[in-house]
C-alpha cells in the first residue's frame, strides 16, 4: 500500500539519510530538497525513487561525498568547471551562483560543468536564475537511452533541458523537457508501481514497441518527434558532453548504476534581462504574453489553458496540503536506507485539514497612517497575495529579509499601504504576504524599486523553488 508523508519530513529524511554518507550537511539538504521538490511538482520520477541511486553511488565512490570542483579556465563571462566526480545537484547549483554573477556583470555568461552528475530536474535550477532577474537555458546530457534515427541500438541520451524566465504578477514560466518521448525516470517509476507504459513511449532490446516498462528499461525510449527529437538530443550531447570536455555518447553512465564514472556535463547559459530591457517593461511584456496564451479557447475536454510551469506550481500548493504520496517499491528502498543509516522513516502525513488564514500568527504588519478602514468609499485599490515556502533552516534570514523589504516599501513608495506577513500554526516555514497598493501603477513603481531587487536576491537563497505562488486582485473593501 502506498505510504503518504508530509513533505517536510520527506525533506528531512532525505537530508539526514545522505548526511550519515559523509555528504556536508547543506549539500545533503540541498539534495533533498530537490528529491522532494520534484515529487511535489508532480514528477516522482525524479524524485524520492532517485535517493537510493545516488547513495548507491556515494557508497562506491563512484560519486564523490564532498564536491570539490576546480576552476578549469576562467574568461569572465565563460566559466568551465572540473566538477571531479561530486553531487550534480550541487555542482549545478553553484553554477547558477556564477552564472547569475556574470551575467550581471558582462549582460550574458556561459558555465560549463564537466565531469559532474546526474541533477535531477532542470527546472529546479533554471528558476533560481529567473528569480534572480535572467533568462537561463541549462542543458546536460545523460547515459545512452535512444537509438540514433534508423539505427537499432542505443547510442543517444535523452539530454534533457530548461529554459526559465520572470513572468511578471504570474511567477517564473519554465520549461524543463528530455528529448524523447519521455524521460527514463517516468519508466523506472512504472516499473515501481507495476503499470504499464503508454504505446509510444519505448521499444524493447529487439526494436520491438512495448508497453512493458522492464523490456524498456533494458531497450530503446523512442525520440519526441521522430528524427526531430533525435538532432535535438545529439546537439545538446555537443553542448554539454563536448564542448564542456565531459563524456559524451555512450561513455556516459547514467545515476541508476552504482559504479563507474559518470562524467555527465552541463551548460548554463544566464542573459541578465537589464543587459537587453527594463526589467519592468519585460515582465509587462510577459505578463501580454502569458494573458494571450491563457485567454485562447479552450479546445472540447480542456477547462483551461496553462503556461509551461503552471501545473507544477498548482500541484505542489495541493500536495503541501495532502502530503507525498511514495508507492511500495521505493518506500521499501526508503526503509532499506533507514535501517542502514539509523533515521527514522518519515511519519504518515497529518490529515488535520489546512489552517485557515484566520488561524494564522502574524509575524508584522506595516499601515500607512492614512490607510481607508471602512466599508464604504474605499478606494479600489490593487491587493498582491504572495504564498510561499522557506527553506529549513533559513527562516531568520528570511524574516530579517521580508521586514527589511517592507521597511523600505513604506518610507520609499507612498503607493504602498499595506503590508501584512502570517506564517501556518502547523508549519512556520509557510508564509503568507498581504500587500495593497493604490493601483497598477504603484505595483510596478514597487517592483522596480532598488529594495525590490535586493529582496528578490535573498528570496532566491531562502525560498523553496517552484513554492512561490503570487495572485494579484483588485481590492473592493476593507474592515479594520
Amino acid at each position: 500500500m502506498p505510504h503518504t508523508v508530509g513533505a517536510a519530513d520527506l525533506l528531512g529524511f532525505a537530508a539526514a539519510t545522505t548526511e550519515a554518507h559523509g555528504v556536508p550537511s547543506a549539500d545533503a539538504r540541498l539534495l533533498a530538497d530537490t528529491l522532494v521538490t520534484a515529487e511535489l511538482w508532480g514528477h516522482p520520477s525524479h524524485g524520492m525513487l532517485r535517493l537510493p541511486w545516488y547513495l548507491s553511488r556515494i557508497e562506491s565512490g563512484a560519486t564523490t561525498a564532498v564536491t570539490a570542483p576546480e576552476i578549469v579556465t576562467d574568461n569572465g563571462a565563460v566559466l568551465v568547471v572540473d566538477g571531479r566526480d561530486g553531487l550534480g545537484q550541487v555542482l549545478t547549483d553553484r553554477a547558477v551562483t556564477w552564472g547569475v554573477e556574470r551575467a550581471r556583470q558582462h549582460g550574458i555568461s556561459a558555465v560549463a560543468v564537466r565531469n559532474s552528475g546526474h541533477f535531477g530536474t532542470a527546472a529546479y535550477f533554471t528558476r533560481r536564475a529567473a528569480e534572480q532577474g535572467c533568462v537561463a537555458l541549462l542543458a546536460t546530457n545523460a547515459s545512452p537511452a535512444m537509438a540514433p534515427w534508423g539505427g537499432r541500438e542505443k547510442r543517444i541520451g535523452t539530454n534533457p533541458w530548461s529554459i526559465a524566465a520572470p513572468g511578471g504578477r504570474h511567477g517564473t514560466v519554465v520549461m524543463d523537457i528530455a528529448n524523447t518521448a519521455v524521460a527514463r525516470g517516468k519508466i523506472y517509476h512504472a516499473r515501481e508501481r507495476g503499470e504499464p507504459i503508454p504505446e509510444g513511449w519505448a521499444a524493447d532490446a529487439d526494436g520491438v514497441p512495448t508497453t512493458d516498462p522492464r523490456r524498456a528499461v533494458e531497450g530503446l525510449i523512442l525520440p519526441m518527434a521522430g528524427h526531430k527529437g533525435y538532432a535535438i538530443s545529439f546537439m545538446f550531447d555537443v553542448l554539454a558532453g563536448v564542448l564542456t570536455g565531459s563524456s559524451f555518447g555512450s561513455s556516459v553512465v547514467g545515476p541508476y548504476h552504482p559504479t563507474g564514472r559518470s562524467g555527465v556535463g552541463h551548460l548554463l547559459i544566464c542573459v541578465d534581462i537589464r543587459s537587453m530591457a527594463d526589467p519592468a517593461e519585460f515582465e509587462a511584456r510577459m505578463e501580454a504574453l502569458i494573458e494571450e496564451t491563457k485567454s485562447t479557447p479552450a479546445a472540447p475536454g480542456t477547462a483551461e489553458i496553462l503556461v509551461p510551469g503552471e501545473p507544477e506550481i498548482r500541484t505542489a500548493e495541493r500536495l503541501r496540503t495532502e502530503g507525498v504520496t511514495v508507492v511500495d517499491d521505493t518506500w521499501a528502498a526508503l526503509a532499506r536506507i533507514a535501517d542502514a543509516t539509523a533515521v527514522s522513516l518519515p511519519p504518515p502525513a497529518s490529515t488535520t485539514p489546512p489552517i485557515p488564514i484566520r488561524n494564522r500568527t502574524r509575524i508584522h504588519t506595516h499601515t500607512h497612517t492614512h490607510t481607508h478602514t471602512h466599508t464604504r468609499g474605499v478606494p479600489r485599490m490593487i491587493a498582491l497575495t504572495v504564498s510561499l515556502q522557506v527553506v529549513p533552516g533559513c527562516r531568520d534570514d528570511f524574516l530579517k529579509a521580508i521586514e527589511e523589504n517592507a521597511a523600505r516599501s513604506f518610507s520609499d513608495e507612498p503607493g504602498c499601504r499595506y503590508f501584512d506577513v502570517v506564517c501556518d500554526l502547523s508549519d512556520d516555514h509557510h508564509f503568507v504576504f498581504h500587500e495593497v497598493y493604490d493601483d497598477e501603477a504603484a505595483v510596478e513603481a514597487h517592483r522596480a524599486a532598488p529594495h525590490f531587487k535586493t529582496w528578490r536576491e535573498a528570496a532566491a537563497k531562502y525560498v523553496v523553488p517552484g513554492s512561490q505562488v503570487n495572485t494579484l486582485s483588485r481590492r473592493l473593501f476593507h474592515h479594520s
